[in-house]
């Protein structure tokens, strides 16, 4: 059994300090190099490897992640709309191609988003951003989008005139 506690005095030949050293360390470096170099030396003159990734570990775990999403698209979307609404992409894509695209409201070509009941879960249809908003925003009640319609055409609401 080796004395790893044993140390020796060694020259460095590139920076020729003497230091102490491990015996074990001395002759596994003159075995493999001929030389011994202390550690400051052997440090700065040291070759890394370039390394895959760069960054923290973290980065090069949420690059990973960022890359397989992007070449499994579908699988992502197909997660994201199941979570959210219960529904499959495939089902998604269905249900745009059966309404050619639109809007349910305003029959606009835009990017259509999942319209949804909140207290149900029950998916409604694909909206645009704005109209799908617009009923949130009017809290899913028919009753204030009634009053809502009222107000826009001008006639009274609450027993009060809205024309000005």
């Amino acid at each position: 059994m080796p004395n790893y506690n044993k140390k020796i005095e060694v020259s460095c030949p590139n920076c020729n300090v003497v230091r102490l050293a491990r015996s074990d360390v001395v002759k596994k470096a003159l075995k493999e190099r001929n030389e011994f170099w202390c550690l400051p030396c052997r440090n700065k003159t040291r070759v890394h490897a370039p390394r895959k990734y760069a960054g923290t570990k973290e980065e090069r775990s949420r690059q990973a992640v960022k890359s397989w999403q992007n070449n499994n698209r579908d699988k992502v979307l197909d997660q994201r709309y199941k979570r959210r609404y219960g529904i499959s992409y495939a089902e998604y894509k269905t249900m745009l191609a059966k309404q050619k695209n639109k809007c349910l409201i305003c029959n606009a070509e835009d990017v259509l988003v999942v319209d949804h009941n909140h207290k149900t879960g029950k998916v409604r249809g694909l909206l645009c951003n704005g109209c799908n908003c617009a009923i949130g925003l009017l809290r899913d009640d028919p009753t204030i989008l009634q009053s809502a319609i009222t107000y826009l055409e001008g006639e009274v609401v609450n027993g009060t005139s809205t024309t000005v």
